[in-house]
């Protein structure tokens, strides 16, 4: 689901205007990136407290994502394929929690 996520990101981003890109949209796809990745690093480790540690990480970066999320829309800088990302912002904190 988080690599769904930030594949969905990409997309929306490469479209963007350079200025536009350059800010908002490296910092969107960063974080998106984020969070797959410390994902599969928790998921990785050998003991449960390093797991855990991860999946925080991975929440913080979520949040983060979703402001950035937040911010492009209030700028117009994206329209489209936001009921998709929507949806996967509201459920895979739950399941991050989990």
């Amino acid at each position: 689901m988080a690599e769904d996520l930030s594949d969905k990101i990409w997309q929306l981003c490469i479209r963007l205007g350079f200025f536009a890109r350059d800010t908002v949209g490296k910092q969107m796809v960063q974080t998106a990136d984020s969070i797959s990745a410390n994902i599969a690093e928790g998921h990785g480790r050998y003991h449960f407290n390093d797991r855990l540690r991860f999946c925080y990480y991975a929440r913080g970066s979520l949040f983060k994502g979703r402001s950035w999320l937040f911010k492009a829309i209030r700028r117009n800088l994206i329209k489209n394929k936001i009921e998709e990302i929507s949806e996967i912002i509201e459920i895979l904190p739950k399941r991050l929690n989990a």
